[in-house]
């Protein structure tokens, strides 16, 4: 009788534990980190290019954006945190700043380009790092 309330304790043990731990709480293919290749259909020059969203398993969104000034100064603009969830195929709501945005994206060349669309045209787009 012991044994069985012992293994009954330990399989109870067992299963209690998460073994979720590692486990992305998504596995979205916009995961990544994207950097900014093109805005309203123009590419992006040498600075500008160096701006950056990554949308995190965990649903963190961080954007890293960059401006040029004059040809020779390129400045960071900093560094936006917020969150980012998925309501349709193609559909993403991004959250920053007390704002929430609905917007509508696009994958291309094997899921490598991501197009934020601005209704249906181009608005960024961004390449997979």
């Amino acid at each position: 009788m012991k044994k069985i309330i012992t293994l009954s304790i330990l399989a109870a043990s067992l299963l209690s534990c998460s073994s979720n731990e590692n486990t992305p709480l998504s596995d979205d293919i916009i995961i990544g980190k994207w950097q900014l290749i093109r805005q309203y259909g123009d590419d992006t020059d040498d600075c500008t290019k160096k701006s950056t969203i990554t949308f995190e398993n965990d649903f963190d969104l961080i954007i890293n954006t960059y401006l040029s000034l004059t040809d020779d100064e390129c400045v960071s603009t900093g560094t936006t945190k917020g969150n980012w969830n998925k309501k349709s195929e193609n559909l993403y709501t991004l959250e920053r700043q007390g704002l929430s945005i609905d917007t509508s994206i696009r994958f291309e060349d094997n899921n490598n380009t991501l197009i934020f669309l601005e209704a249906g045209e181009e608005e960024l787009a961004y390449r997979r790092k």
